[in-house]
């Protein structure tokens, strides 16, 4: 029996879609977002550190190139960068603008969940669809909030201690500080400094911050104490052998699985979406 593909065939306008992500990105007031040439060296990256996974869905993610991205990303897994680049570029241009034309008054919503967090070696446990439920119950009663929230993982280090730290981040419009703060109040005995970070975004700037949110890499933190005493955190790269483990755990969901889209419809169908 022949095997079905992993990913759908290869769409001859990709060129055109390239080029239409490039220039909305533009007309958004971010022609930052990442160059195609860097995604391909960082899929490039990452084949070489998964060569001796026995997976073999790795050997399809290795057939996209910048040149020719499946046409259909986000029925792919989600550690295809190329893919991802796709969707990601399709999803934070149909946010941006239905987002936009609801409100010109956005807030950036981080909750880290110390429930969330996963020993190394373990973040196959850590699963988006439960973190979205979470979400769904904290903000259910909020009628008029829009937005669209994706699953994270960063490795945090705190001491000789390296775990992971799973976290939700939220663009949204139409709750007021105050509510979102109300709704997603956590117990104050929580061991992370502070498990709920709320900040305004002014418009220009959406569509960076979505990108930010969306992003498919990990992030490196390393917690001390900063001269006032209190504690902060600075960025470090995540080691090889721990971005094998994310890559393995991306390749176990689809490019969809991390959204949650609230309170609308975006034009690109699959993400999970709430009321």
């Amino acid at each position: 029996m022949m095997r079905k593909p992993l990913c759908p065939p290869f769409n001859v306008d990709q060129a055109a879609r390239r080029k239409r992500i490039r220039a909305g990105m533009v007309d958004r007031d971010f022609p930052d977002f990442e160059p195609l040439d860097l995604v391909a060296k960082q899929q490039a990256q990452m084949m070489r550190r998964n060569a001796q996974s026995s997976d073999c869905r790795w050997s399809a993610v290795g057939q996209c190139t910048a040149d020719d991205i499946c046409r259909e990303p986000n029925r792919c897994q989600a550690a295809c960068l190329l893919g991802n680049w796709a969707s990601r570029g399709d999803t934070i241009l149909d946010a941006h603008d239905q987002l936009m034309s609801h409100s010109s008054q956005f807030h950036l919503v981080t909750v880290v969940n110390w429930g969330w967090a996963r020993d190394t070696g373990n973040l196959y446990d850590l699963k988006p669809r439960s973190m979205h439920r979470w979400l769904q119950r904290r903000i259910q009663h909020l009628k008029g909030i829009r937005g669209i929230a994706c699953v994270e993982a960063s490795l945090n280090t705190v001491g000789s201690i390296e775990l992971w730290q799973g976290e939700i981040n939220l663009v949204s419009t139409g709750a007021s500080y105050q509510e979102l703060s109300k709704a997603l109040k956590l117990s104050s005995s929580t061991p992370v400094p502070k498990p709920v970070m709320i900040k305004a975004i002014q418009p220009g700037d959406l569509a960076h911050v979505l990108a930010y949110i969306t992003k498919p890499l990990p992030e490196g933190r390393v917690a001390y104490e900063a001269d006032n005493g209190r504690q902060a955190q600075r960025y470090v790269r995540v080691p090889s052998a721990h971005l094998r483990e994310h890559d393995a755990w991306r390749m176990s969901m689809l490019m969809r699985d991390r959204l949650l889209v609230i309170g609308m419809r975006l034009a690109q169908s699959g993400t999970e979406k709430c009321r």
